[in-house]
C-alpha cells in the first residue's frame, strides 16, 4: 500500500498539511492583525523588495523633517516621528489660528495642553525638545502668546 506512494504525492501533501496547519495557527493567534490588515488599519510594507523605492522614501521624509527642524538621525522608531511631524504641523496650523482670533494666552495654552496630550509617544521621546523649540519660535512670532522653553516644557507635564 505505501509502494503506491509516490515521493512527489508525498511531499505535495505534506506542504498542504503544513500550509493548513500553519493558516490555522495565524487565525488563531493573529485573528485581530489579520482583521486589521484587511480592513485596511495596518498596511504591511516590505522594504526590503524594492530597496530603491524604500531609499526614495526615506530621503522624502529626511526632507519634511528637516523642514520643522527634526534630525532624520536620531534612533527613534518611525512612527514617533512621524507623530512628531503631525504634531508640529497641527502646533503651526493652531498658533496661526490663534493670531487670527483674539483668545486670550490661557485659552491658548489650554489647546495647546490638549493638542500635546494627544501624543504621549513624542513626550516620552527626545523630539520633545525639538518640539519646544518649534513652539517657541513659532509663538515668538505673535506678541500676544510668546512662551518659553520651560513654559513649553510645563505644558508637556500637565497635559
Amino acid at each position: 500500500m505505501l509502494t503506491t506512494i509516490s515521493w512527489s504525492n508525498y511531499i505535495i501533501a505534506i506542504t498542504v498539511l503544513m500550509l493548513f496547519w500553519y493558516l490555522f495557527l495565524g487565525l488563531r493567534f493573529y485573528k485581530t492583525e489579520f482583521n486589521r490588515v484587511l480592513s485596511g488599519q495596518l498596511k504591511i510594507r516590505f522594504p526590503a523588495l524594492n530597496r530603491n523605492h524604500s531609499q526614495v522614501n526615506e530621503q522624502k521624509k529626511s526632507e519634511n523633517l528637516s523642514e520643522v527642524g527634526l534630525s532624520s538621525s536620531m534612533e527613534e522608531s518611525f512612527s514617533t516621528v512621524e507623530d512628531a511631524q503631525e504634531l508640529s504641523d497641527r502646533l503651526i496650523i493652531a498658533i496661526a489660528e490663534h493670531s487670527q482670533s483674539n483668545l486670550s494666552k490661557e485659552e491658548f495654552t489650554n489647546y495647546i495642553r490638549l493638542i500635546l496630550s494627544e501624543y504621549p509617544f513624542v513626550k516620552s521621546s527626545s523630539l520633545r525638545q525639538m518640539i519646544n523649540k518649534l513652539l517657541v519660535s513659532e509663538s515668538g512670532k505673535n506678541p500676544q502668546i510668546i512662551m518659553t522653553y520651560n513654559q513649553a516644557d510645563v505644558l508637556w507635564d500637565s497635559a
